[in-house]
This record gives structure tokens, C-alpha cells and sequence, in this order.
């Protein structure tokens, strides 16, 4: 059944028919438990696994969520895209609303601006560990890496260590503590 709205012909019937199975979307009154089918994949799925969004008629993508991540993951690992992908990543980066926004997350995270200084000297400073960390995280995110408990106590809650930087994947899982003990060893 194709998501269609229900406009109440007066205030007193919106009420009623909010409080009966009935949300309310961006002016829009939708039955809860609605379905819609995905263009993309044919499935008729219920409305919550549809983005929203305000220019559709029924306030949601047409394209399920499970389409619409495996687009954007196609489009931004497509060799072809990869360099306009990372155009527009570094031009949104650089954009004063997400500076405006980073500097509010600062101030609400209570970081100050000589600890991101600090912070900005340490990877200019160590940029095989930096790049070491940051391939260990896409390793992780990609699936070749799994991250697993510290192997001397078994806490979930572990942090990668390597012995040696110059082999980035080579990785020993250690909680906070014993990680800070070993790099005590090595003053």
C-alpha cells in the first residue's frame, strides 16, 4: 500500500484521530505501522525504515535506508567518484558551519583551545603514529581488524598498542591500565 496521508477536516477530528493509531509527521497525519514499497529494491517495508525527508510528499525518501546506505557506500568507495567524494568532504570541512558547529561541540566537550593546540602540535609531531592510528581505525571499520578484549586482564574496553609503528596492523588489544603500564615501561 503506497504511504498516503490522512488530512482530519477539522481540529477536534485531528485530535481524535491522533490519539487512534495516528502520528503526527511535519503537518502531515500518517498512520502508524503504514507501509511503503522501496523504488530501489521492491520491498514494502514500514515507514520508519524510510528516511524522512520534507520535499517528498509523505515526508520520506522513496528509497529505504538499506538502499540508500549501500548508494552512498558504493558511490563514495567507487574509484571513478573517490577524488569529487574527497573534493567535497575537504570543501564541507572547511565550510564556517562546520567550523562554527566544531567550535561549539569544543566549548560544549569543555576543550580548551590551547588543549586542541596541544593536540595539533602531537600529530604534527608524530605523524607515523598518527597515520599508524588512523589505518588501525579503517582497518577496524572495514572489517580486516576486529577489535578484541585487552589480552591481559579480558576488559571489553580495549585500546590498540603496537611494539613496532612501522607495521601498522600488527596490533595488541589492551585496556587503558595496562596500556598505560607498558608505556611506562618504556621511560
Amino acid at each position: 500500500m503506497p504511504a498516503t496521508p490522512i488530512f482530519p477536516l477539522s481540529r477536534e477530528q485531528a485530535v481524535s484521530i491522533q490519539s487512534h493509531s495516528v502520528q503526527r509527521d511535519r503537518g502531515i497525519f500518517l498512520e502508524i505501522g503504514m507501509q511503503k514499497t522501496c523504488f530501489k529494491c521492491g520491498i514494502e517495508k514500514p515507514i520508519e525504515e524510510f528516511y524522512k525527508h520534507p520535499r517528498m510528499k509523505d515526508g520520506h525518501l522513496n528509497k529505504c535506508k538499506e538502499c540508500t546506505k549501500l548508494d552512498v557506500s558504493n558511490r563514495r568507495h567507487n574509484p571513478e567518484s573517490r577524488h569529487m567524494v574527497l573534493a567535497y568532504d575537504r570543501e564541507r570541512g572547511r565550510s564556517l558551519q562546520r567550523k562554527q558547529k566544531q567550535a561549539e561541540r569544543c566549548r560544549k566537550n569543555r576543550r580548551s583551545k590551547s588543549n586542541v593546540e596541544a593536540q595539533k602540535r602531537w600529530r604534527d609531531a608524530n605523524l607515523e603514529k598518527r597515520s599508524t592510528h588512523l589505518k588501525v581505525r579503517r582497518a577496524i571499520l572495514s572489517g580486516k581488524i576486529v577489535k578484541t578484549p585487552c589480552v591481559v586482564c579480558g576488559n571489553p574496553k580495549s585500546e590498540g598498542h603496537h611494539e613496532d609503528y612501522s607495521k601498522p596492523l600488527e596490533v595488541i588489544w589492551l585496556c587503558r591500565e595496562h596500556h598505560a603500564e607498558v608505556h611506562r615501561k618504556y621511560k
